[in-house]
């Protein structure tokens, strides 16, 4: 094999790869890069065997194959030669050959034939995205995803059809988010796409948006050169349509930024897991207050609500604060049943958002 390529173009490619072989010292190959030269181009491709990521790059190919380059060193290498340099690799069945300008080196290789296959979905139902669609989809959802696995079904954003457009989903137990997106797709099975997966997903698309591809056990995602394809969860995912509140005749109008900066300052008499108290008069403003070890404070927030009823409701901070940025708008409405309800967060701007958030004890 022998090819002979941009530096900054193989920098680029071996940055959208490199992810996927961290942490991989139990199984040696994993933590090398497999290198293919053929046709007019590179391909790179990194597999930690829950998913694998692909980059194709533009080079001049002496003579085409393929070999299992360490990852890291690789990386480092390149990242270090000069910006606007020319690369040549050269490599054997033991070794490969790395020369930039008065620069040489070599890495030992090993075969390409133990490197794990690309993972492929068969079969699979096809869907252009814009690049909003897959914000919304992947990263504004992710806030509400769970962290841990002790319900592995809850650690991913659930995908599905809802009145002929791709709809996604996350929560964690406590809180909830769906978004839907502009993109039409017919009827298929709900299918978990796991929290690891998510931010590489929104950096394979970038600003150009991408192709999608779900399949029953594998979900694709393609741009721009670059491909990344992971194993979905299996398990199945919760009705979760029951736990969301109808919207209230008198839900709270309350300046989206005033709320969110009043909780921000509240946090200054916070303790870890600090839990608002949002109150209210008959015809009053709405009052945000903490109290906890460390102190206390509280916040009176312009808000309209049509007379609803004095009362209060309590929740955490935090889950407040992040629902306030996933709804991503100048206004948000709160529909508050009563204190031991579940609190809907709505934007009047986005009929395809909701968000929901269980409340606690106050």
């Amino acid at each position: 094999m022998k090819f002979t390529v941009e530096r900054d173009v193989l920098h680029d490619g071996l940055s959208a790869v490199a992810s996927r072989t961290k942490g991989a010292t139990s199984i040696p190959i994993l933590s090398h890069v497999l290198v293919t030269a053929s046709g007019d181009g590179v391909s790179l491709m990194s597999h930690d065997t829950a998913s694998c990521c692909i980059a194709k790059v533009p080079a001049e190919v002496a003579s085409p194959g393929e070999c299992a380059i360490p990852a890291d060193r690789l990386s480092k290498l390149v990242a270090g030669l000069p910006k606007g340099g020319t690369i040549v690799a050269e490599a054997t069945d033991q070794q490969v050959t790395i020369r930039c300008g008065r620069a040489s080196y070599r890495f030992p290789v090993l075969p390409a034939a133990d490197f794990p296959g690309a993972l492929v979905p068969k079969d699979p139902t096809r869907i252009e995205l814009t690049n909003e669609d897959i914000r919304r989809a992947f990263k504004v959802t992710s806030l509400a995803v769970i962290e841990y696995h002790t319900r592995p079904y809850l650690s991913g954003v659930c995908l599905h059809e809802k009145g002929g457009l791709l709809h996604a989903v996350g929560t964690d137990g406590h809180r909830l988010i769906r978004v839907g997106t502009n993109a039409k797709v017919k009827k298929f099975e709900r299918v978990i796409v796991p929290r690891a997966a998510l931010a590489e997903i929104v950096n394979v698309a970038g600003k150009a948006g991408a192709t999608i591809e779900i399949s029953s056990n594998l979900f694709a995602v393609e741009s721009g050169g670059r491909r990344f394809v992971s194993r979905l969860i299996d398990g199945t995912y919760p009705e979760y349509e029951r736990l969301i509140p109808q919207q209230s005749q008198q839900p709270f109008a309350v300046d989206a930024s005033a709320l969110d900066a009043a909780l921000s300052r509240l946090m200054a008499a916070s303790d870890t897991r600090p839990c608002v108290r949002l109150s209210w008069a008959d015809d009053g403003n709405m009052l945000a207050s903490l109290r906890s070890e460390l102190g206390e404070g509280s916040e009176e927030v312009e808000c309209e609500h049509g007379g609803k009823p004095a009362g209060e409701i309590g929740m955490q901070l935090q889950y407040v604060r992040d629902l306030i940025e996933a709804a991503n708008g100048k206004t948000i409405e709160l529909h508050i049943a009563g204190p031991g309800e579940v609190c809907r967060f709505d934007n009047p701007n986005d009929k395809s958002f909701v968000a929901i958030c269980l409340p606690i004890r106050l």
